[in-house]
C-alpha cells in the first residue's frame, strides 16, 4: 500500500494462529507512533529494544527513531513496536540483523 491508496489495509498474514489480519496503515502508523511514545504506563520493553535504530514504513509514510535503518511493512514495524518478533524477518535493511539480536538476548535483571 502507498500513502496515494489510503482505503486500502496493510496485510499481515505470518501471525502465530497462521490468520490474515488487515490492519489500516494509518491506524496502524498511529499505533506505533503511540507504542513508541508512551511514557504512562512505563514505556513496554520492545520500546527499548528498537531505541537507537531508524524505523522506516514501506508501504505508508510513517519513519520514527535514529540510527541505523530498518524497513518494513507498518504492520510489521507495529508488531516489533509492541514486542511481537514474529515479524522481524519481515524487516530489512542495515539495521534489521542488530534489531533482531536485540530481541534474541536475554533481557537485563
Amino acid at each position: 500500500m502507498t500513502d496515494d491508496q489510503p482505503g486500502r489495509p496493510a496485510v499481515m498474514d505470518p501471525i502465530p494462529l497462521g490468520r490474515r489480519h488487515d490492519m489500516p496503515a494509518r491506524a496502524a502508523a498511529t499505533a506505533a507512533s503511540r507504542a513508541l511514545s508512551m511514557r504512562w504506563p512505563p514505556a513496554h520493553p520492545a520500546t527499548r529494544a528498537v531505541a537507537g535504530f531508524r524505523l522506516t514504513a514501506i508501504d505508508t509514510v510513517w519513519s520514527a527513531g535514529e540510527g541505523p535503518q530498518v524497513h518494513g511493512p507498518i504492520a510489521a514495524l507495529l508488531l516489533v513496536c509492541c514486542g511481537r518478533v514474529v515479524a522481524l524477518p519481515q524487516l530489512t535493511g542495515p539495521g534489521s540483523a542488530a534489531l533482531a539480536a536485540r530481541f534474541s538476548a536475554p533481557a537485563p535483571i
